[in-house]
């Protein structure tokens, strides 16, 4: 996986004997945007380079950052979310109590993102007087899953004080059913690394569904950021 921007062209080569050219086109606003290359390597010691290719003008940024590789398919390409510029498309945001908002990293202990570079995240305000229970539900794009393999889903959360506590339950739902996956109890102002395991029963379209507990009346904000689904097992952070 790669994040490019902003730019004209990313292309990817594979020199595995083969000189098999993959090719991806970039032209998108001044914000990073993942970009996943499905790769079958005809030799086990591959090699890959990136070619960062101008636009035309006479200024023309590139930047490359977290190139990863995984076995599995890239099955987080619509999926995955660190809240750029607000809400990824295709998810959605919701609440009958609670507000949700997408703001840039504040270089302070409540409002920096998890990674300490910068960036966005998403959140959700409790203010006084919101009744005790209330949740906020933030939903997945439609993802294709096969059944029988199982995937992670990877997130991490917040709160704003010591005092604060809320629950994650996170389900996955097909039209007409939906089924819990995991429940992540967050009573911390660092971030949390959180995971849920899904092993469809069957290959279909799913959506993952985020719902955020509030179980404390005070006011305070809950933190989300940097959504992610991978094949295999949750490699959480452990702090």
């Amino acid at each position: 996986m790669t994040h490019a921007s902003p730019g004209q062209f990313l292309n990817v080569y594979g020199h595995d004997g083969q000189s098999k050219q993959l090719i991806y086109s970039l032209n998108t606003p001044i914000y990073w945007d993942g970009v996943y290359i499905p790769i079958r390597p005809y030799s086990p010691n591959a090699e890959f380079s990136f070619e960062a290719i101008a636009g035309v003008g006479s200024v023309s940024n590139i930047s490359i950052d977290d190139i990863t590789i995984h076995s599995g398919s890239c099955v987080g390409r619509n999926f995955n979310c660190s809240f750029n510029w607000g809400l990824c498309g295709g998810w959605s945001a919701s609440s009958a109590h609670l507000d949700w908002f997408f703001s840039p990293s504040v270089n302070t202990s409540t409002l920096r993102e998890h990674t300490g570079n910068g960036g966005y995240y998403a959140g959700v305000l409790a203010v006084a007087g919101r009744p005790h229970g209330s949740t906020a539900v933030l939903t997945s794009p439609p993802i294709p899953l096969t059944a029988e393999q199982v995937y992670c889903v990877d997130y991490w959360v917040r709160t704003s004080s010591d005092y604060s506590r809320a629950r994650v339950r996170v389900n996955s739902k097909l039209p007409g059913n939906t089924t819990l996956l995991s429940r992540c109890q967050v009573q911390t102002p660092n971030w949390k690394n959180c995971g849920a395991l899904i092993t469809p029963n069957v290959t279909d379209v799913y959506q993952i569904e985020f719902d955020v507990i509030f179980e404390t009346v005070p006011e305070f904000t809950f933190l989300f950021d940097d959504i992610t689904i991978y094949p295999g097992r949750c490699r959480l952070y452990r702090n």
